[in-house]
């Protein structure tokens, strides 16, 4: 088994598992009963043959052998918690059941066949126009997706993988692949037939100041130098925007959100699992993440709303505030810094942690867990709270209660 983990690991070092994929395949295998012949200490030549016939036969190694010859292109599709489902199945069988499915994996056929079966390429390039105030949309299934601004010259550029049970069939998924650009009275959307099995990674090259709005399945999405608004729906993978303007909304199921170096008038980010950062985010911001870190730095904007529900906050506000800067946790740790000049009513307050409150407050009032008072007249509001965590809210320049990670 620890050979097995060993491998599963470096799955994930090569970019092939995710973490959470790999503990769901770890945890199916061991569930699996061992499997240890009996050898003879008198026939040490006997043992060295077992122990290279159970290698070889090993259902297990066979199976984590076949991962390792997936593409990490491929790998990115494939549903990883299905595939730990059927070997849990298949331990519930027994081990023959595993040695029949890797077995079948391995001709291109049974639960596992469609994941390592042949692969057939295709490019297409597409020109690209998107008049003046009209939106431009992807409408698309399995694949990363990168959309820079400042071009003169629009351009769409698809790279797209099919996957079957032989070339044939693959190949003639390839010919059946028709992405294409629909103009409607608002927008411009790029548009591809949903079929399974297919991988296509898209780059779009259009003129600075083009909004943007990309639905998809899986895959990393990154859109740069647009100036524009830019929405992004997706279900699993992680989202980098840089250089937006307008309004910034991400929904996301799995994956981390990044928006940098950005001038808008808001963000609105929601996320059920991972990590979310604002570097340098400038307009109001609303994120909302059910287990993730949340994290601020040079955040520029006069209302700022984060609820976390298994995460830490951290955030470092380069504006005086003003307006309502509201922070909860259900479980996590919040780290606030807030610069001189702030005019607001403030409030500490967790249920089970310590609060670390060192503003130079008006009116303060301190209880065990609680710490209320005002900055200036108390025109705005300051409200940082927790169920579970510790607090530290402190002036621009005060020490951090922890180190805190440089963005990158």
């Amino acid at each position: 088994m620890k050979d097995e983990v060993r491998r599963i690991m470096q799955l994930v070092k090569d970019g092939k598992l995710s973490p959470e994929d790999a503990a769901e395949l770890i945890e199916a295998f061991q569930d699996a009963p061992d499997e240890e012949p009996a050898v003879s200490v008198e026939e040490p030549a006997v043992e060295e043959q077992a122990g290279d016939s159970k290698k070889s036969d090993d259902p297990f190694a066979k199976l984590i052998g076949s991962i390792e010859k997936v593409t990490k292109e491929v790998a990115g599709s494939i549903d990883w918690k299905d595939i730990s489902n059927q070997v849990r199945l298949g331990v519930g069988k027994g081990v023959d059941a595993i040695k029949e499915a890797a077995n079948e994996a391995s001709k291109g056929k049974g639960p596992f066949g469609s994941i390592f079966t042949p692969q057939v390429s295709r490019t297409v390039e597409l020109p690209l126009q998107v008049p003046e105030g009209k939106l431009f949309k992807v409408e698309a299934f399995h694949g990363d997706i990168r959309i820079e601004g400042g071009h003169d010259i629009g351009s769409v550029l698809i790279e797209a993988g099919f996957r079957s049970f032989n070339n044939q069939e693959a190949q003639e998924m390839a010919d059946r692949f028709t992405p294409s650009l629909e103009e409607s009275d608002d927008a411009v959307t790029l548009k591809q037939m949903e079929q399974n099995g297919v991988i296509a990674d898209i780059v779009v090259k259009l003129a600075k100041g083009t909004a943007v709005s990309v639905r998809s399945a899986t895959g990393d999405i990154h859109v740069s130098d647009t100036g524009a608004s830019v929405k992004v729906t997706s279900s699993s993978g992680d989202v980098r925007i840089e250089q937006a303007g307008g309004a910034v909304e991400v929904n996301l199921s799995s994956g981390e959100v990044r928006v940098r170096h950005s001038d808008l008038k808001s963000s609105t980010i929601e996320t059920k699992s991972g990590d979310v950062l604002l570097d340098h985010v400038n307009g109001s911001a609303n994120v909302r993440t059910a287990s993730g870190d949340v994290t601020l730095y040079g955040f520029r904007g006069t209302s700022l709303a984060i609820e976390a529900a298994s995460g830490d906050v951290t955030a470092d506000l380069l504006v005086p505030v003003t307006g309502t800067t509201n922070i909860r946790t259900v479980s996590g740790d919040v780290t606030l810094h807030v610069p001189d000049g702030s005019d607001a009513r403030v409030s500490v307050s967790t249920l089970r942690g310590e609060v670390n409150c060192s503003l130079p407050l008006i009116d303060e009032v301190k209880e065990p867990m609680k710490v209320t008072g005002r900055l200036g007249e108390g025109s705005g509001l300051l409200d940082v709270s927790a169920v579970n965590g510790d607090l530290f809210v402190a002036l621009a320049g005060s020490e951090v209660k922890a180190d805190e990670e440089t963005a990158t």
